[in-house]
């Protein structure tokens, strides 16, 4: 096979395996597939294909052949190292590729698609970097730095004094939950209740200070002291 090539070495003993051949690297590394938008890389290149079309739009780079044939030559392509499905990596690559782009009706349509296959990618796991999102005021910030407003009554109050993750209006609640803890935008009923429960506390140790104890007692650092 042209794909692999048998290494021998000596050790003690004869010892052999089977490692991909040069000719593979070459096909995989060198810039030699006409796309889109030029000569790339196998694997910056993406499979013309209608579903991967729908999300990507314009901004992937696209091997220069039919739907129909693609479709004939899945393994190939996939042996090639060209994408043939939008997986986690090609939706976070749409996300880095937009944050520089206009903010128009016709790009938040392509991210309610882009936030809902994103939901659906990141259901069991989190990811760990930044990634640019948009916020209601049209402008993008790492995800960790917004907030979901997870109860609508709050919006209006809270609406020029938080930085407030956009949600794309056809998304459903379960999608976005999932999206944003994947992303780790924090939710305002969260903060609220932690400052509720931090308000609670204070007053707690407040009114525990100021019972009618003996002096000893009223001194906050007994509360502290340990042998």
């Amino acid at each position: 096979s042209f794909t692999q090539v048998r290494y021998y070495w000596f050790y003690y003993y004869r010892k052999s395996k089977y490692v991909p051949s040069y000719f593979t690297y070459q096909l995989q590394t060198y810039k030699w597939l006409p796309t889109s938008q030029g000569l790339m890389k196998a694997t910056q290149v993406f499979a013309p294909l209608r579903k991967i079309k729908k999300i990507g739009r314009d901004l992937f780079p696209y091997l220069k052949i039919s739907e129909e044939r693609a479709i004939k030559c899945k393994e190939l392509l996939s042996f090639l190292g060209i994408k043939i499905d939008v997986d986690l990596e090609a939706l976070l690559l749409i996300l880095d590729k937009v944050k520089n782009v206009e903010v128009t009706d016709v790009l938040k349509s392509q991210l309610s698609l882009v936030y809902r296959r994103l939901a659906r990618v990141c259901e069991d796991e989190k990811i760990e970097k930044d990634v640019m999102i948009l916020d209601t005021k049209g402008n993008f910030q790492p995800s960790r730095n917004l907030i979901w407003i997870d109860y609508p009554e709050f919006e209006q109050v809270l609406a020029n004094e938080l930085p407030i993750a956009w949600v794309p209006e056809n998304l459903s609640r379960p999608d976005i939950q999932t999206l944003f803890n994947a992303l780790g935008v924090r939710r305002i009923s969260q903060l609220m209740e932690r400052r509720i429960v931090n308000i609670n506390w204070l007053l707690l140790m407040e009114n525990i200070l100021n019972l009618n104890l003996s002096p000893a007692w009223k001194n906050p650092s007994i509360f502290f002291y340990y042998r």
